[in-house]
């Protein structure tokens, strides 16, 4: 995993699969896809900015279960799988297991942001 201050290249950044999506939306997809990614990238930003600050497990689980459930939908299964196992601990009452999960999965977020910020710029050039 790269540190902070590198960037990845393309090749290293987590999956976006948004075929379950566009299966679903059908003829809707082009024009709703780029609204779910950028509510995903305004919402997320706000989770994990609330994640490093929250103090308690209660609300700590109500983040990743947000997080791990709008992830999934993008197909970013690798960060949702995360997000899953957070939640699990959180939800178990094992704040130390959590808080060292939640701090992995924070670092993991920059790696997301990047790869679903690169995929809507895509479906925006390609219009």
């Amino acid at each position: 995993m790269p540190t902070p201050s590198e960037t990845p290249s393309p090749a290293d950044l987590p999956q976006v699969d948004l075929s379950d999506l566009q299966a679903t939306l059908g003829q809707e997809a082009k024009r709703i896809i780029p609204i779910v990614l950028d509510s995903f990238l305004k919402e997320s930003a706000g989770y994990i900015a609330a994640l490093e600050a929250a103090q308690d497990l209660e609300t700590c689980t109500r983040f990743v279960h947000n997080l791990k459930s709008s992830s999934a939908t993008l197909g970013v299964m690798h960060f949702s799988a995360l997000c899953k196992e957070a939640e699990k601990v959180a939800r178990s009452g094992d704040e130390a297991g959590f808080r060292k999960l939640a701090a992995g999965l924070i670092e993991a977020y920059g790696a997301v942001r990047q790869a679903v910020t690169a995929e809507l710029e895509a479906m925006r050039s390609a219009q």
